[in-house]
């Protein structure tokens, strides 16, 4: 007995991440307040706050943020409606949250331990005693259930994917919550469920969770929503009494006592009214708008301040993505050729003033993304495993992204016309067109913004070189989230955004399972075993160096498919904001955001004594 209590404070007296033995099953069972995908986490068990934010940030004052188009669901964790901004993070809080300059590692939040075995076979979360939701009542087990097979059967599609390794979820007690995990390899599959979202059992009772929700629901985050005017504003107010202000993970964030979107009907509207004065933050994306839209008095006096943050985060792939389950998509040689014909190089200078860098791996930014030339070393051990399954092109002849530096497309566009001559198309009076059928080659561009023309009508006159006819469709936000849903497109502008640790994410991205299902982000309809396969093992890593292997093996095979015209990436952050508010320093890995932020009287008074007409 006296052993057994001994390995029990021991237990409970570890650092983060140490193991112990079980005397019940000699299990090696980890403890601890904070996990690491691979390796132990950076910060002891008695940590107070992440460094990155500032403990003593004092709480108060407001931030106006801007939002475009409009809302009218409360619930962002299902498909329909469209959803207010912020009501996940700001509303709903986690298990367990992410560190910030860490490449995966997160920290108790509303669990304020775990446990599990060295196999990571299960995992249980104790749930701290204090935490409460927003109507006073306590956060228990069932509610930490209930949110997970609520999510897990009534939620977005990928939901499905990302738990469908959960076998059974127990209640040990009223404050334990063990999730069973199939056996096999997924050591990222406990940190994905640390990261759940809590809802409230209770709240939802009586009410559909898979249609959208008209009433605010009641919180487990930091912050309640106070007021709303459907399409025009909402805000949130600060919980003062929330019980987790001073949880290390959390300790020194969420500062403002007021956060308000305002509504504007599109981007341009949305710039003028900051300058304005009308709201406080803003994060820029597009380059060509952070060059020549705030030219202002204000910018030039510093009292409208343009910051630039760089990162080392992983920006993933966005550019033109073909949906190969279409005609004539289906075909690789048509879809290279049309690769061809964007000059990425003349429109990261023309209309965005030289701010990106032309990407090339689905793996941006990152040591994640697989070199240039031909496999080697590890990479070659990994693509050699499927050699009879991989066009020999990738061994002998990699594909390399179009750069043209000079404006001349030609030798781009003749490599087009031999694949498209391959693939069985010829020219027939200046039009591409099948030369069996005599179809014309012809697809379409889907757009929910006008302000896509400006890259997408160059690229149609370069394929016009080629003879083949782009319709540009513009439809509204809605109408173009229910088509991109169902996979009703040829091309769409969009991409997929990545972390530090790509893992069962991926299967969402390009997995078999998930390409004909709607609402899944398979947006190209990517069905193919090696990838499958590579995805899995990527999954399995159990060391940084042997995931950085698989990621690059999977970014080459990609890469081959031509699924994508890659466009660019940025490899900073961007916002523009009036000189009111203060923030800790950014981290190297993923720079900052405006919840680490907070509102400094000093700066705002002498703000409003050199611009009298701004209204708060």
């Amino acid at each position: 007995m006296r052993s057994f209590v001994a390995a029990i404070l021991l237990a409970m007296l570890l650092p983060t991440g140490v193991r112990a033995e079980s005397d019940a099953k000699s299990e090696r069972i980890q403890q601890g307040t904070g996990l690491a995908l691979h390796g132990e986490p950076k910060r002891p068990e008695n940590f107070t706050h992440f460094d990155y934010a500032n403990p003593n940030a004092p709480k108060g004052g407001s931030i106006w943020l801007g939002a475009t188009g409009t809302y009218d669901n409360f619930n962002p964790f299902i498909i329909r409606g469209n959803s207010a901004p912020g009501v996940a993070e700001l509303l709903h809080g986690t298990l367990m949250t992410q560190a910030l300059d860490e490449p995966l590692t997160v920290y108790g939040y509303i669990a304020e331990r775990y446990s599990m075995p060295h196999d990571r076979s299960w995992i249980e979360f104790h749930i701290n005693p204090r935490a409460r939701f927003s109507d006073g009542s306590p956060i228990t087990a069932d509610d930490v259930i209930f949110s997970f097979e609520t999510l897990r059967t009534k939620g977005q599609p990928f939901y499905r994917y990302y738990y469908r390794d959960v076998l059974k979820v127990e209640k040990r007690d009223r404050l334990t919550v063990r999730f069973n995990l199939r056996k096999g390899k997924n050591r990222e599959l406990p940190l994905i469920i640390s990261e759940l979202y809590v809802m409230s059992k209770k709240f939802w009772e009586g009410r559909t969770f898979d249609e959208p929700l008209r009433v605010p629901p009641v919180s487990s985050g930091p912050y309640t929503l106070a007021r709303y005017e459907y399409g025009r504003n909402l805000e949130y107010v600060r919980r003062k009494d929330w019980w987790a202000k001073d949880v290390p993970a959390v300790k020194g964030q969420y500062n403002f006592d007021v956060i308000r979107y305002e509504y504007y009907r599109d981007a341009s509207v949305a710039i003028e009214a900051l300058k304005a004065g009308e709201y406080d933050f803003r994060v820029e994306n597009s380059a060509s708008t952070w060059v020549s839209k705030y030219n202002t008095p204000s910018v030039r006096d510093g009292l409208l301040v343009k910051l630039k943050v760089d990162t080392k985060t992983n920006e993933g792939m966005a550019g033109f993505i073909f949906n190969t389950r279409r005609f004539p998509f289906t075909d690789w040689r048509v879809r290279r050729a049309i690769v061809y014909a964007l000059d990425v190089e003349w429109q990261n200078e023309k209309l965005a003033f030289g701010e990106y860098k032309h990407s090339y791996s689905f793996f941006s930014n990152s040591e994640l993304a697989a070199r240039r030339g031909k496999p080697q070393g590890a990479i070659l051990d990994i693509l050699n495993r499927y050699r009879d399954q991989l066009p020999s092109r990738i061994f002998d002849d990699p594909f390399q992204v179009p750069v043209y530096k000079d404006g001349n497309l030609r030798p781009g566009l003749r490599k087009a016309f031999k694949l498209l001559e391959q693939a069985g198309f010829e020219v027939r009076d200046f039009r591409m067109v099948d030369k069996k059928t005599g179809k014309p080659l012809a697809f379409e561009f889907l757009i929910p913004s006008p302000a896509y023309k400006r890259s997408v009508l160059p690229f149609k006159r370069n394929l016009q070189r080629l003879g083949i006819d782009l319709k540009v469709r513009l439809v509204d936000q809605s109408q173009f989230i229910q088509r991109v849903q169902k996979f009703d497109f040829d091309m769409i502008w969009a991409g997929w955004g990545q972390s530090l640790n790509p893992g069962n994410e991926q299967r969402i991205f390009w997995g078999s399972y998930t390409a004909d299902r709607v609402g899944s982000r398979n947006y190209a309809g990517v069905k193919s075993k090696v990838v499958d396969d590579l995805v899995n093992r990527l999954i399995a890593a159990e060391t940084r160096p042997e995931l950085i292997n698989y990621a690059r093996a999977l970014d080459r095979v990609l890469q081959d498919m031509n699924i994508i015209i890659p466009l660019w990436h940025a490899g900073y952050q961007r916002f523009i904001y009036w000189d009111k508010f203060s923030l800790p320093k950014p981290t190297a890995l993923q720079g900052t955001n405006y919840l680490l932020w907070w509102y400094d009287a000093g700066k705002a008074q002498r703000l409003r004594g050199r611009i009298s007409s701004l209204p708060r």
